[in-house]
This record gives structure tokens, sequence and C-alpha cells, in this order.
């Protein structure tokens, strides 16, 4: 449940009564995360360990990530740096909690947080180090995470050109997944591995910058993209999730209507 108000996150719980499937009993119960003015939760694994945000009211002192691994204790996450903004974004049922923050040179990274190990701090998600060390990424942005722990997101250059790339569980070094430089967006990826790597589901410009869903598996080798078929009279399509049978979901526009999405969608915010 994603509401809150001043400082407090509650957690519903639905428990079972003893009369039936058909009976149910909910318990309410508050989560205070230390220096926040408004907090929310973002994310909740099956083990009931809770993620989320807090404002702290002041345009000086950047927002908190916080951890519950029992309601009656939330911690503060640490940061990269002190004076630079810092959220969470999900925790996976491994414990990996995933989020960005700013580093000391104003750069933004995709991190990650172990919820089993807070004392090891954070992660920092490492861009691609380019050809032989020559003109590396300078960022990360995550985009999703799956039950493993395993980490979508973007490697970004100086001119803010982006490739799909995949970080495995508690690993900060890059894989590609897309082409280099292509500009794809990743967005989802699956729990079941293929040849020991994710499958990913990724939106991509065509060669007149037209957007595509594609499909991206590994071989054994390298990830290797396979467009997805567009609907008769649409103008552009993007993948929105994928699931562990590898059927994928979207939206496409079309000249004489509006931008459709898929009416159910089963991402749970992009955590597999």
């Amino acid at each position: 449940m994603n509401s809150f108000i001043k400082n407090n996150a509650i957690i519903a719980t639905l428990l079972m009564g003893l009369g039936g499937a058909h009976t149910t009993m909910a318990a309410y119960v508050a989560i205070t995360p230390p220096g926040g003015k408004q907090c929310s939760v973002s994310g909740i694994n099956n083990g009931g360990v809770v993620v989320g945000n807090c404002s702290t009211g002041s345009i000086t002192i950047p927002n908190s990530p916080w951890v519950a691994l029992t309601p009656a204790t939330p911690v503060l996450l640490p940061r990269l740096a002190p004076s630079q903004p810092c959220s969470v974004g999900a925790i996976s049922n491994a414990g990996w909690i995933v989020g960005k923050c700013g580093a000391p040179d104003g750069a933004d990274y995709a991190v990650v947080w172990d919820a089993n190990d807070l004392p090891s701090g954070i992660l920092k998600l490492f861009p691609r180090p380019g050809l032989i060390g020559l003109f590396p990424d300078v960022s990360t942005v995550p985009s999703a995470i799956n039950q493993r722990g395993g980490v979508l997101g973007s490697s970004i250059n100086r001119s803010g050109v982006s490739t799909v790339v995949l970080w495995g569980a508690g690993q900060s070094n890059a894989r590609d997944v897309s082409s280099p430089g292509d500009n794809c967006r990743g967005v989802d990826l699956t729990y079941t591995l293929v040849n020991s790597r994710p499958v990913v589901a990724t939106s991509c410009p065509d060669a007149n910058g037209t957007m595509i869903g594609k499909i991206a598996q590994h071989n054994g080798l390298l990830y290797v993209s396979t467009p997805l078929p567009k609907p008769a009279g649409a103008l552009t399509c993007i993948a929105t999730s994928i699931n562990d049978a590898l059927q994928v979901v979207g939206g496409c526009k079309y000249s004489t209507a509006p931008f459709l999405m898929p009416s159910a969608k089963n991402s749970r915010s992009n955590l597999r």
C-alpha cells in the first residue's frame, strides 16, 4: 500500500479468518522512518521487508531512502554523497534493494543495497567502460529488478546516448543487452534464465526514430534482439512488461486513435 501521511508509512496485512476463504481481516501497522516529513512505501518483498522514501521538508536537505526489516525497525539507507539526492524503487525477494543516487560529482548512478547485509553499505552500478577503457559512459539509470536481484537499466554517455545493460545480483559491472549507443530503453526482465541470463524486453527507436518493442535473449555469447510484430496500422509501439513464458505486453499509437495501453499488466512495478 502506498498511502502515507506525514512521516508515517502503513502496511495493511490481510489475515484469513477462521470462517473460511471469504472471511478476511485487515490489520494496519504504522512504520515511522527517521528523518522525514512525508514518507512513502515503494516496495515490499515476500519476507515483509519494506522500502520507501522520505521527504525532509527542506530544499537544502535531499530526500532519504529507508528500509524496514520489520515495521518497528526502519533505518535510513546510506548514500553515495551526503548532499546528493537518493531514492529506492523496489526490493526483491532475495533482499536486493534497487534505487538511484547522486555521486559527489553530481552524476546519477543506479545503486543497490543488500537488506540481508546492511552494514555492507551501498553498491554503485557502474556504466559501460568504453572500448579498452577509452570514452567510458558517465552515468547509469535503473529500470527494473527481478526476484533474483538482477538489475536492468541504462548506461549513458557524455552526449546523453544510452545503451541497455544488465547487472547481476550484487555485481557492479554492466553487461551489454542492446547495441552500444542505440538509445534503446530496457523495460523489464524475466526471473527464468536462458543461457544463464534473463530475457529482456526493450523499446528501441528504428532508423526513422519510430519506437518499436523488442525481446533480447542471450545466446551463450551475447544478447541478440528480435523486433516484436507491430499491428497493422500502428505508427509506433513500445513494450512495457515480459513474463516468464516470454509473453510481452505493450502499447501502440495509431493515427486515428489515442495511445492505448493494455488493460492488465502483470509487472508489479517491474519487480520479478
